[in-house]
């Protein structure tokens, strides 16, 4: 009893085909016209895991099952499948002598499409890869700057806008500049009243006194406030200083030398005379 059997599994097992002829069937149906059986045997063939071996048989098998699919008006499954197989091989093409004229434009808009998306993933990773290689460079970039003594001196903040120290600059500016423009506004506005010699009429000399005081307080304010800037950018001063590089540094040497993402960037600070700047060097 167990030998027929044996012997008709083994019937059965042979008379199964082989991925490789399933595939010819499959493309004899395709070529024959019957696409909703071409769409059935290379489903098959590929689904739920593929059963052919060879990669480019795969990928025209998708190539097929696209066509099958859009033959049969269901275009989201070839469009599906038309990425799968440019996926496998994105040098397929369709033959205007064996497909019909309304599939190759459908295929070829998702080729240009894949084309286009790859494009513009291999330009954002070159950009970022750019990037990264420019926050290395700037976080290796160390900028001494050099700075004047005699800034101290100037009125209006300047020292304390050399030291860093913007708000107080800010401070200073707006403080010097009302009591000297107040100063400088009084004396003006007597000169053009009474001219530098002139005489004043008896009963305006009251005013003028007041005016004059003003005059000598705001300006005596104003030199106050000169010598206590000059005191306070001195105490904060220092001849060198090191500070983090502005980012736009980096940008203007890459466009000035070109340099690209793979190079590998050194920067040196340097100090030449009165000034201070950087060294680069990139090796490609």
């Amino acid at each position: 009893m167990l030998a027929p059997a044996f012997c008709l599994l083994c019937a059965v097992t042979t008379a199964v085909a082989s991925p490789a002829e399933e595939l010819e069937e499959a493309r004899d149906t395709f070529l024959a016209g019957d696409f909703e059986s071409a769409v059935g045997r290379f489903s098959a063939l590929l689904y739920p895991t593929s059963r052919l071996a060879d990669e480019s048989l795969i990928a025209e098998s998708h190539l097929l099952l696209g066509v099958s699919y859009f033959e049969t008006k269901q275009r989201d499954s070839a469009k599906r499948e038309f990425e799968e197989a440019l996926f496998l091989d994105a040098t397929l093409r369709l033959d205007a002598s064996i497909f019909s004229a309304e599939v190759i434009p459908f295929f070829n808009g998702i080729r240009t499409d894949i084309e286009r998306k790859a494009k513009t993933a291999a330009e954002s990773e070159q950009l970022a890869r750019k990037q990264q290689a420019l926050d290395r460079a700037l976080r290796n970039l160390v900028v001494l700057e050099k700075r004047r003594y005699w800034v101290n001196f100037v009125p209006f903040g300047a020292g304390q806008f050399q030291n860093g120290q913007s708000r107080k600059g800010f401070a200073f500016f707006a403080a010097e500049a009302l009591a000297g423009g107040t100063a400088v506004g009084l004396w003006s506005y007597q000169v053009i009243k009474y001219g530098f010699r002139g005489k004043v009429p008896r009963d305006e000399v009251s005013t003028v006194n007041t005016l004059q005081v003003l005059q000598i307080g705001s300006g005596a304010l104003f030199y106050a406030l000169l010598a206590w800037g000059i005191v306070d950018s001195l105490s904060n001063y220092e001849h060198v200083v090191t500070r983090e590089a502005d980012p736009s540094l980096i940008k203007d040497l890459e466009d000035i030398y070109d340099i690209k993402p793979t190079a590998s960037i050194r920067v040196f600070p340097t100090l030449t005379g009165d000034y201070g700047g950087v060294l680069m060097q990139w090796e490609f």
